[in-house]
Parts: C-alpha cells; sequence; structure tokens
C-alpha cells in the first residue's frame, strides 16, 4: 500500500512538473557567455508570454507580474504592441475565471496596456467595455470590482468618449458606491475612478444651467463624506475640489451662488476649525445639505489621519470660499520640468503615478500620452550611430561617448578618494 502511494505521489509531481516545463524562465545574469543583456530582456519576455497560457494559475500570476513590471521599465515594446488583441483577451480571461488575486494582476495589465498603447485603447473599450461593466457590479472581489471601476475610468478617459457618456458613467458609479454597505475597497479606488472621469468633462457641462449637475453630484458625494472611513472621505472631499474649482473657473459669480447655498446649509460651520484640535463629539446636525462640511465630525482615528484629513479640510476650504488650488507640486523630468497647482491636474497625475509606480518617471519621459495630457514637451532624440554617419562623425561621436564615461568615473574615484581621507583623519583623531 505505502508502494502505490509512493508512486502515487512521484507521478503527481510528474504532472506539476510537465505543466511548468514549457515555460522559458528569465534567465540569470550573471555573465553568462555569449549572451548579451539585450538576448536575456528578450528571453525573459517570451518567458512571460508563454506562462499567460499555462494551466497553472500561480504561473499565470507570476507572468502578469512580470508583464507588468516590464511595461513599466520600457514605455515601447513592439512585440505587445503587436499582440496587443490577444493580450487583452487573455487577461480579461484571467478577470473572468481567475482568483481575486490573478484578477487584480490581470486588471493592472490591462491599464498599463491603455496607457502603453493608446492607439489600441479605443478598439480595446469596445470589446471589453460590457465585460467590464458587468464585473464592476457582479464580481465577488470588493478589491476587483473596484479595479474594474478604475479600468472603466482609465479606458473612457483616453479613449475620449462624449461627456454625455462619461457622465452617464459617472451617475452609475456613484450610485453602486451609495447603494447598500459601503466597502472601502470599492468605494476608495470607485472615487479615484470617477475624479478622473470628472477631470474629461469641460467647465460648461459641469456648470450646465443653474448649477444643478454639480449640485446634484455634491448631494450624492454627501453620504460618502459622512462615511467612518479616513480614506473614503479624504477621495470625496478631493472629488468635491475638482467640482468647486470648476465652478470658479467658469464664472465666479456662480461660484458665489453655489457658496451662498451652502451656507444655509447646517455642516458650514463645522467646516472653519481654525487649525484648532477638533474635540470628539456627538454629530448633532439632523439635515443633510449638499456640501462637504459636514466630513469634520471626527471621530476616533489615529493622528495622522486626522492631520491628513484636516490638511484636506483647510485646502478644500481655500477652493470653496476664494477658488484656490492646491499647494504646487514640482515635478523634475529628464529635459523639462512640470508644475501641479489645480486639483484636475492634482487627480490625474495620482491616478496615473498610481498605475505606473516606479516606471512613472520613464513614461513620463517618453510616453506621447502623458506627453498630451500633462502638456509636456517631447524628449528630444539623442544622437545615435547610424550608417549614414560618415567616420569622422563616428568618431567624433564615439569620443564624446568615452570622455563622459571617464569624466563618470574620474567622479567616482574622486569621491572614494575622498571618503577615505576622511575616515584616516577620524582614525588619527582617534
Amino acid at each position: 500500500m505505502s508502494k502505490n502511494k509512493g508512486r502515487r505521489s512521484r507521478e503527481d509531481d510528474e504532472d506539476t512538473f510537465s505543466d511548468c516545463s514549457t515555460i522559458s524562465l528569465p534567465s540569470q545574469r550573471n555573465g553568462t557567455s555569449g549572451t548579451s543583456e539585450s538576448d536575456d530582456e528578450t528571453n525573459e519576455l517570451s518567458g512571460f508570454l508563454d506562462g499567460l497560457t499555462e494551466k497553472r494559475a500561480t504561473t499565470r500570476e507570476w507572468a502578469f507580474k512580470g508583464l507588468c513590471e516590464v511595461m513599466r521599465k520600457e514605455v515601447s515594446l513592439g512585440e505587445l504592441e503587436e499582440r496587443c488583441d490577444d493580450l487583452c483577451g487573455q487577461a480579461m480571461n484571467a478577470l473572468k475565471k481567475g482568483m481575486s488575486k490573478e484578477a487584480l494582476l490581470a486588471a493592472d495589465f490591462l491599464s498599463l496596456l491603455f496607457v502603453s498603447f493608446s492607439d489600441e485603447c479605443l478598439k480595446m473599450m469596445e470589446e471589453v467595455e460590457s465585460s467590464l461593466s458587468y464585473h464592476a457590479v457582479h464580481h465577488k472581489s470588493a478589491a476587483v470590482r473596484g479595479k474594474v471601476a478604475e479600468l472603466l475610468a482609465l479606458g473612457a478617459f483616453i479613449s475620449d468618449k462624449p461627456e454625455r457618456e462619461t457622465a452617464s458613467l459617472m451617475t452609475s458609479l456613484l450610485k453602486l458606491m451609495t447603494q447598500g454597505k459601503l466597502v472601502k475597497d470599492f468605494v476608495v479606488p470607485g472615487l479615484h475612478a470617477w475624479g478622473l472621469m470628472c477631470t474629461s468633462l469641460s467647465d460648461s457641462f459641469i456648470n450646465n444651467g443653474d448649477g444643478e449637475r454639480i449640485v446634484s453630484w455634491l448631494q450624492s458625494l454627501d453620504p460618502l463624506l459622512e462615511c467612518t472611513e479616513v480614506d473614503v472621505r479624504i477621495a470625496a472631499s478631493e472629488n468635491a475640489c475638482i467640482l468647486y474649482e470648476s465652478c470658479w473657473r467658469y464664472d465666479p459669480e456662480a461660484a458665489k451662488k453655489l457658496i451662498s447655498k451652502l451656507e444655509n446649509s447646517q455642516h458650514h460651520d463645522d467646516w472653519h476649525d481654525d487649525g484648532k484640535e477638533v474635540d470628539d463629539q456627538e454629530d448633532k446636525s439632523t439635515e443633510k445639505g449638499c456640501t462637504v462640511h459636514s466630513f469634520t465630525s471626527v471621530r476616533k482615528i489615529a493622528k495622522a489621519d486626522r492631520t491628513k484629513e484636516k490638511n484636506v479640510i483647510r485646502q478644500a476650504s481655500a477652493v470653496l470660499e476664494r477658488g484656490e488650488g492646491p499647494p504646487t507640486e514640482k515635478i523634475k523630468l529628464k529635459h523639462s520640468s512640470l508644475e501641479i497647482a489645480s486639483w484636475r491636474d492634482k487627480t490625474r497625475l495620482a491616478f496615473f503615478r498610481q498605475i505606473l509606480q516606479g516606471g512613472f518617471l520613464p513614461h513620463m519621459t517618453h510616453n506621447p500620452i502623458l506627453h498630451e495630457i500633462f502638456g509636456i514637451e517631447a524628449v528630444p532624440d539623442e544622437p545615435t550611430l547610424s550608417a549614414d554617419m560618415s567616420r569622422m562623425q563616428v568618431r567624433s561621436q564615439k569620443a564624446k561617448n568615452a570622455a563622459k564615461m571617464k569624466g563618470r568615473e574620474k567622479q567616482i574615484m574622486r569621491a572614494r578618494k575622498e571618503r577615505s581621507e576622511q575616515c584616516e583623519q577620524l582614525d588619527l583623531m582617534d
């Protein structure tokens, strides 16, 4: 009996190994003779692509995670662009049938496909939009539903969806977030998605007529501002700041009318804590107004969260009363710099920074869709050696590159020498 058990276990191990045998695992770059770094990267990418077709869920998760890392580092990958349709289909299958971890990784991979290959985004959205809309409502994982909501917003943003369709999607998303029990894993990414879509709308569309649309959206955001979760309240308040800023930018007189309407609400005084510590107290208000002032009703939260919340409160008060934007953020790029001085740009920046993570700066430098979104000038092409160059030009270019390398080496040696001298002086003092 024991022999049969041992035989079965060996057979099971062989079957498990056979499932993974077709994957070309990434090569170890330890100075292997006869191979270059570019060849290693090509083999690594092909290994990840082969891993998407494997039966084991852990292998597919490894493949999606590896592809996401590669796409964040490299802005343009021709091999992936050629297989864009197939990759989109594989990611959607993983989103439908996979477990929550695989579905989350597949959603991240889809978002990177949208950002990296913006020309194909409209075609991909037409194929997957109905399926994404279904999973945003019916998927069993709240975190996956939140990722799908971000995917829908990103696709609508990049593909320049008409404003009425975008507003309809925003209204549907607000209903999903406010109906029933508020789940943080879904509501927070849902609010980020809502804010990104709001930044794609024109000021005239947001402030239609007598401001009916903006007031309606503020009323829908109000229950989220009363949520017990700090992250939900902050995300909702930032979205409200986008609406206030749009109102000031479109018509200052209309903004003043909106302020007078909000001042009639019983929650207005709760905003003005003037930087003082707010004591624990019960929310004695009886009516809910169309304002974000109520979310300062303090509950027992951590000090860091309370400080973060108060900063948002002060910034929201400034944009509500005077139309002032958030604190200016400066980002240094390779050949230019970027200033973020409005809630619209801040929301976009935070959304794309979350998607790209460690690859944010490379994509901001070389990705054309991000150049268009943030108004960044394209980086000029660096001079490279080509067949059309004369021998003298090739020599001069090589000399320049060699001089740069020598200069770097000299700086490194100089820094080492200074550190060694400092260490010797410390030893003498001892």
